[in-house]
This record gives structure tokens, C-alpha cells and sequence, in this order.
């Protein structure tokens, strides 16, 4: 009996009782079958998740994209404010070259 118990309570779960499950027989599935199910939502996920055209996948790519385009951007500014500053260094340096060419 003891033997009997054991192997119902693995199968239906501690909290089930013959009772409820007799009362909704459809409503009830067996560790086995929930195990299943589970397997195969596992399973679905999983190839969503590696393959190729997944949506993250995707996001990913979007997101790259988008911090390259970013940095290119900011790169090319950079690139405008140091030729700027060599203009501005040029001129300060003729300025000051005039400046000490006239006091000496």
C-alpha cells in the first residue's frame, strides 16, 4: 500500500488527491505528459533563441549597426574639430610671431 502511495504521489504530484483528479479529468495531466510539454516549449524556445534569423538575432545586429554608425559619426566631428584647432593654432602662432617680431 505504502509502495502504492509512493509511486501515486511522484506521479500526480503531493498536493493532488484522487478526488480532485476523478472530478476534472481533463483538467489533469501526469508528471510525464507535463514533462513533455515543458520539453517542447524548451526545444521551441532554444531554436528561436540560435537560430540565424531569431528576432534578438536580429536586435543585435540592429544595435551594432547603430553604435558603428555612432562612432563613424563622432569620428568624422573629431576629425573636423582637429583640423579646426590646426587652423587655430596656426593662425596663434603667426600672432604671436607678428606680436614678438614687433616688440623686439
Amino acid at each position: 500500500s505504502s509502495g502504492i502511495n509512493a509511486e501515486y504521489g511522484r506521479e500526480v504530484g503531493d498536493g493532488a488527491t484522487v478526488q480532485s483528479i476523478l472530478a476534472a479529468p481533463n483538467s489533469w495531466r501526469g508528471r510525464s505528459e507535463q514533462i513533455a510539454v515543458l520539453q517542447n516549449k524548451l526545444h521551441t524556445i532554444r531554436t528561436e533563441e540560435n537560430g540565424p534569423s531569431s528576432r534578438m538575432e536580429k536586435q543585435r545586429q540592429r544595435d551594432i549597426k547603430l553604435l558603428e554608425n555612432n562612432r563613424k559619426q563622432q569620428l568624422q566631428e573629431c576629425k573636423k574639430e582637429v583640423e579646426q584647432l590646426k587652423g587655430e593654432l596656426v593662425t596663434s602662432k603667426r600672432n604671436y610671431d607678428a606680436v614678438k617680431a614687433r616688440n623686439s
